[in-house]
């Protein structure tokens, strides 16, 4: 017998939406537009200044503290921290594979568990931002618009893909903000601006506490969040 995953399942009057679609939950419930239409530089540019942001936040923390545990989370600082950049190229590699779903997001945990030193961690970053933009400067049409499969979106382009992800990034970057500030008592250093996130839309609250199903930021999956 094939293993099945629980996944969400909503009704809204008769149109019943199987798994996190977000693309036809913001369709069906009117929330925002489904395409923000920036172009691919755009794109770029934003995961640059996030991920260069979380490399920042990254080098100002004592090596140490990588190891306390983000209970807002239920995993430590450098688990966030490796959540954020492993989820973002999960994102960028569904080009190469057409998916990025709950066994990807699994694989891409474990894979990045290697990085315990704070260099390997921050090279890994990098390594994450300058792929992403590349791909994004550089990667064929084709590639940009393969629809493939997703616990983010649905059935989506790879495009589309990257701008959920982008968000994703940004509110747990928001989170890291958060964590060091008012339990690590260390203000981050050149932190993003309201102008640098202009375009971002990210939830008003950090951590979700009522839609469990959905995860800590309404994106991701459950019951484990890789």
């Amino acid at each position: 017998m094939n293993e099945i995953r629980t996944v969400p399942v909503v009704r809204v009057g008769d149109e019943i939406i199987i798994g996190f679609d977000e693309a036809r939950l913001q369709q069906v419930l009117g929330l925002v537009e489904l395409s923000d239409g920036h172009s691919t530089e755009w794109l770029a540019s934003k995961y640059e200044l996030v991920l260069d942001a979380l490399g920042r936040a990254l080098r100002q923390l004592d090596p140490v503290v990588l190891d306390v545990e983000f209970a807002e989370r239920r995993m430590s600082v450098r688990a966030h921290i490796l959540h954020i950049a492993a989820f973002a190229e999960g994102g960028y590699a569904a080009h190469e594979h057409g998916s990025f779903d709950t066994d990807d997001m699994f694989a891409a945990t474990a894979r990045v568990s290697r990085f315990t030193d704070v260099d390997d961690v921050y090279s890994y970053v990098v390594k994450v931002r300058d792929d992403i933009a590349t791909f994004l400067r550089q990667g064929p049409n084709e590639e940009h618009e393969r629809v493939v499969t997703s616990n983010y979106g649905g059935q989506v382009s790879v495009i589309e893909l990257l701008r959920i992800m982008l968000r994703h990034s940004t509110h747990h970057l928001r989170q890291l903000y958060w964590f060091m500030e008012n339990v690590l008592l260390v203000v981050p250093t050149a932190p993003l601006t309201q102008e640098d996130l202009a375009g971002i839309v990210t939830p008003d609250e950090l951590f979700e506490t009522v839609n469990r199903s959905a995860g800590s930021d309404g994106l991701e999956p459950q019951p484990s969040d890789p």
